[in-house]
């Protein structure tokens, strides 16, 4: 059997959904069991994928329109990636 190798989105999901598990009311160990990753992979993941954030910009342009772009973020080994964005304009 192979070694099962996780996306990005896929580990990040995993990282949220044990903080969420452990947000409402359970011990670490038992939300990462419940994951189904190790304790090991999730610190190491959490390390390399821990720094998370969100950032809004908006924008008017010369010809009266206002953008918005929102930006989800990941630190990924101490650089900065997208891993989503949302634009939205304002006619």
């Amino acid at each position: 059997m192979g070694i099962r190798r996780h996306k990005p989105e896929e580990i990040v999901t995993k990282l949220r959904q044990v903080e969420v598990l452990v947000g409402q009311g359970r011990s670490r160990i038992d939300a990462i069991r419940e994951v189904q990753i190790t304790e090991q992979t999730f610190y190491r993941w959490r390390k390399q994928y821990g720094g998370m954030g969100t950032v809004r910009l908006e924008l008017d342009n010369w010809t009266g329109h206002k953008f918005t772009d929102l930006f989800t973020l990941l630190k990924v080994d101490g650089t900065w990636k997208i891993m989503n964005k949302v634009f939205y304009l304002h006619p």
